[in-house]
This record gives structure tokens, sequence and C-alpha cells, in this order.
């Protein structure tokens, strides 16, 4: 019996040993436990106060890249602005040249015109002085010819003067003998073919004179035909150069109307290349915003992986603990 009880005894103090053993071990494990949650929850502490400061940086970054953004929008439109106005400004200028040129066309035609009012007038003065030319002309040969009717006239009367005379000398002469008759139609017969050489040749004159006259006439008419000619080459080659002037007007504002579709198209080239490396720009950000939102993506699913790790080494050290409790209760 009393063996037995010793036996009891030195049983409940080795298993009181073994308790407090255990109880150490547990109170041990439990410490290093705490500790180590402890530093889970400092480390979990620490990378959450990383991946704010990373937040931060993120949005700092995400911020100072905005600025920069806002900077070079800013640049840009100041870029298109000036370019707006120097375009403005050769516009300006172009109006201006065109302005210019179309101004000088009209004082070119006003003077073309002047030119033509003063080549009218002076033809007008030179036909006005052909006309008083062929007008003295013409008095002159009606003088002349008035004068040659005189002539004629005077010649006539000469000749019936002459005639009456010799009407006389024949009753003179017929009381006289038949030669002085005889003589006397001689006479006579003499006189009147001295009167009709005298008829002929006047007749003959004035044919040559009338001739003569037709030939002025023809000359005057062949010398205002080759007047109307030369004049009508002259207005000819007037209408050729002012077509020639007009056509290298033309030709000028064709060029200046190409010299702004080639500026505006350059100008419209500018603007599509701007748009097209600001969308290269805008394409190339949204691709470093997915890379770095893939990469904080990725830094996150690390982090919930390591504190997922980091719960499931908990879980398996409590498991582990109680599991060492439950043997040591049981024990």
């Amino acid at each position: 019996k009393w063996a037995g009880e010793k036996d009891v005894e030195v049983h409940k103090r080795q298993m009181e040993e073994e308790r407090r053993i255990s109880f150490e071990f547990r109170n041990a494990e439990a410490s290093e436990q705490r500790a180590l949650l402890q530093k889970l929850r400092n480390d979990e502490s620490q990378e959450t106060h990383e991946s704010f400061e990373l937040k931060w940086a993120g949005e700092k970054d995400a911020g100072d890249h905005k600025c920069y953004l806002e900077e070079k929008r800013r640049e840009s439109l100041q870029g298109r602005n000036t370019a707006a106005s120097e375009q403005r400004i050769i516009s300006q200028q172009m109006q201006e040249i065109a302005l210019q040129d179309s101004h000088n066309s009209l004082e070119l035609k006003w003077a073309g015109d002047k030119d033509a009012d003063a080549y009218r007038c002076q033809m007008k003065e030179e036909r006005r002085q052909s006309l008083a030319f062929r007008n003295v002309e013409a008095s002159e040969h009606e003088e002349f010819s008035q004068k040659r009717q005189a002539d004629a006239m005077e010649d006539s009367h000469k000749s019936f003067n002459l005639k009456w005379e010799g009407e006389k000398d024949v009753e003179k002469y017929n009381r006289q003998k038949e030669e002085g008759r005889r003589q006397s139609l001689a006479f006579r017969n003499a006189e009147g073919s001295r009167q009709r050489a005298i008829l002929q040749k006047i007749q003959k004159d004035e044919m040559e004179e009338s001739h003569d006259s037709f030939e002025l006439k023809w000359a005057g008419e062949k010398d205002v035909e080759a007047y109307k000619s030369k004049m009508d080459n002259e207005r000819r080659e007037s209408f050729a150069l002012r077509n020639s002037e007009a056509s290298k007007q033309r030709a000028h504002l064709l060029k200046v109307h190409a010299d702004e579709m080639q500026e505006s198209h350059d100008s419209l080239e500018l603007k599509w290349a701007g748009e097209k490396d600001a969308e290269v720009y805008k394409r190339d950000m949204e691709e470093e915003r997915r890379q770095s939102f893939q990469l904080r993506s990725a830094e996150a699913s690390e982090q919930r992986a390591i504190s997922q790790q980091k719960q499931n080494q908990e879980l398996q050290e409590n498991h582990n603990s109680f599991e060492l409790k439950w043997a040591g209760e049981k024990d």
C-alpha cells in the first residue's frame, strides 16, 4: 500500500513535472508565437507602410506626370497658336499682295483705257486732218475745174466773136468777088478746123484732168485703206499686248493661289503630324500607365500571396500549437 501510494505520488510528481515542463514549453511556444505574430504584424505594418509609400510615390509620380503632360499640352497649344498666328500673318500678307496685284492690274487697265482714249483722239485728229486735206484738195480741184470751165467759156466766147466777125466778113466778102467768097469760105473752113482742134484739145485736157482727179481719188482711197489696215494692225497688236499682260497676271495669280494651297497643305501636314505624335504619345502614356498598373497589381498580388502564406503559416503554427497543447493535456 505504501509502495503503491509512493508510486502514485512519484507518478503525480512526475506528471506535475511533465505538466510544468509542458506548460513551460507551451509558454515558450506561445511567447515565440506571440513574438512571431508581433514580427508578422510589424512586417505587415512595414509592408503596408511601404505599400502606402509606393502608392503615395505613384500618386506623386502620376501628379508629376500629369503636370508634365499639362506643360507639354500648354507648349503644344502655344506652338499651335504661334503657327496659327504665323499662318494668319502669311495669309494677310498674301491678301495684301493680291490686293496690290489687283490694284496694279486696275492701274494697267486704266492706263490702257487712257492710252486707248488718247489713241482714239489721235485717230479722230488724224481723220479730221485727212478730211481737211481732202476738202482742201476737193476745193482746189473745184477751183481748177471752175477755172477750166471759165477758160472754156472765154474760148467759146472768143470763138463766137470770131464767128460773128467771119460772118461779117462773109457778108462783106459776098459783095466782093467770087474769089473773095471762095477765100472767105476757105478761111472759115480753116477757122472751123482750128476751132474743132481747140475744142478737141479742151475735151482732151478735161479728160486728162478727170483721169488725174480719179487717180487722186483712188490714191486717196488706197491711202485710207492702208491707213485703216495700219490702224487695225496697231489695234490688233495692242489687243495682243493686253491679252499677253492679262495672261501673265492670270498666271501670276494662279501661281500665288498654288503657293497658298501648298502652304495650307504643308500646315495641314504639320498639324496632322502633331496630332499623330500626340496620339503616339498618348498611346505610350497609356502603355506606361498600363504597365505601371500591371506592376502594382503584380506587387499587390505578391503581397497578398505573402500575407496569405504568412496567415497559412500562422494557422499551421496555431494548429501545431493546439496539437501540442492537446497532446500535453492528453498526456
